[in-house]
């Protein structure tokens, strides 16, 4: 007896995969390598705007990589495979004994096995001042475009005993000059005056001030 189109997909097993970071992805890729994909319908969530990238490689968007160079994945090749994907949405609420889970807009989705691929987040010290607007984390695109923003708002100090011609906006000296041309793309380079004031062995438990000091 042939099974009806409805049947077909009644029959399949629903696969959730909460996060849709590195690990989110590649575990849905290598779900669709396997020869019985066709058994499984599979619902991906992200609580960002935006489909799995490489979060490893996040320091070269400050080099001139751009959101697209750092996707693993984009909207056709999940369609072309029928993965169906939530951006912008968090899960908020699992029901073990009813399989379905909710996300923060109300979204209600059954599920016959879930997959938890939520990853990590940044833990902010309870340092006074952490709530201000330009005080930032390092973990997604969108953290990185703030930065971005905040570093090109900022006033730049230059100290007195460096000459005129080896300043360079966001850092000091010969690698100022060498990654001038990261500012000029609107990207950030690293600054050598951190280094100077706080060497490996004391960048930790620091106090940060306004730099230079008032007065």
């Amino acid at each position: 007896m042939t099974l009806s189109v409805v049947e077909k997909i009644m029959s399949k097993q629903r696969i959730a995969v909460i996060g849709n970071g590195m690990v989110g992805h590649k575990f849905i890729e290598t779900l669709l390598q396997e020869t019985n994909s066709s058994d499984y319908e599979i619902i991906t969530f992200s609580e960002e705007p935006r489909l799995a990238y490489d979060r490893v490689q996040l320091s070269s968007y400050f080099t001139g990589a751009t959101a697209a160079d750092l996707a693993l994945t984009d909207e056709s090749y999940y369609d072309s495979h029928g993965v169906r994907f939530v951006l912008n949405d968090k899960v908020v609420a699992i029901d073990v004994e009813k399989n379905t889970l909710v996300t923060a807009s109300g979204r209600e989705e059954v599920y016959d096995r879930l997959v938890l691929a939520t990853g990590s987040y940044p833990f902010v010290p309870p340092i006074p001042g952490k709530e201000q607007d330009h005080c930032l984390v390092y973990r997604t695109i969108e953290d990185l475009e703030a930065i971005t923003r905040t570093g090109g708002a900022a006033r730049r100090w230059w100290r007195p005993d460096i000459a005129p011609e080896n300043r360079s906006p966001g850092c000091q000296g010969p690698y100022g000059k060498k990654h001038a041309g990261n500012r000029r793309r609107g990207k950030l380079p690293l600054s050598n005056e951190f280094r100077r004031r706080f060497p490996p062995g004391n960048r930790y438990g620091v106090v940060f001030r306004r730099y230079p000091p008032a007065g």
